[in-house]
């Protein structure tokens, strides 16, 4: 998983031995009110990349150790999650 707003055909070439996931987390995160703070969306992501934890343990995680920004946080978690869900669900097809 990279932090990236290129598609996964942009590192094809540099990286062909290496499943390469993107995720615009800074998208992700100044639509979502958290500015240049990507550590909530990147964290959705690489739970669905790897399987693992299920978002609702992420959620409650958030919950209990985001210092501010709950809200924002947890929904830049779920796009994050979502944003890889459709990769692999395309990949998959």
């Amino acid at each position: 998983m990279v932090n990236s707003s290129k598609p996964h055909g942009h590192f094809a070439g540099a990286l062909a031995d290496y499943r390469v996931i993107p995720v615009d987390g800074l998208s992700i995160s100044r639509r979502l009110g958290l500015g240049r703070i990507v550590n909530s969306a990147l964290l959705g992501a690489l739970a669905r990349a790897i399987g693992a934890p299920q978002l609702h343990v992420l959620t409650r995680a958030l919950i209990g150790e985001a210092p501010k920004l709950h809200a924002e946080n947890i929904a830049a978690c779920e796009a994050g999650y979502r944003s890889i869900e459709a990769q692999l669900q395309g990949a998959a097809a």
